[in-house]
């Protein structure tokens, strides 16, 4: 049986950041409030939206982090365990990362 995408982002994060406990209570509550506005306006994306919550500082995760840039770490991992392609883009564009990049 293959899990609920929500589900399973909130298993991968858990043991990817199970060492930082401050990242994993930060995307825990970003994940509830996502939750709350995606229920509400978007509907047909809410589960994606919700998993990306979970997943969007996975790139700070020791095992994740590569370049040090954590939302293309993140969204590398992820497309590597074959998360969604919208999953995958909104952590890599999450918090002005396009524009982070620039800058470095």
């Amino acid at each position: 049986m293959v899990k609920d995408l929500i589900t399973r982002a909130k298993d991968v994060a858990a043991a990817e950041l199970a060492s930082m406990s401050g990242r994993l209570a930060h995307v825990s509550g970003a994940s509830a409030a996502a939750d709350n506005v995606a229920r509400s306006s978007l509907r047909n994306r809410a589960n994606e939206v919700v998993a990306a919550a979970w997943l969007h500082n996975i790139g700070y995760g020791p095992r994740v982090r590569d370049s040090g840039f954590h939302p293309l770490d993140g969204a590398v991992f992820l497309c590597m365990q074959g998360f969604p392609d919208v999953v995958t883009s909104l952590v890599a564009f999450h918090s002005g990362a396009a524009e982070e990049e620039n800058e470095r």
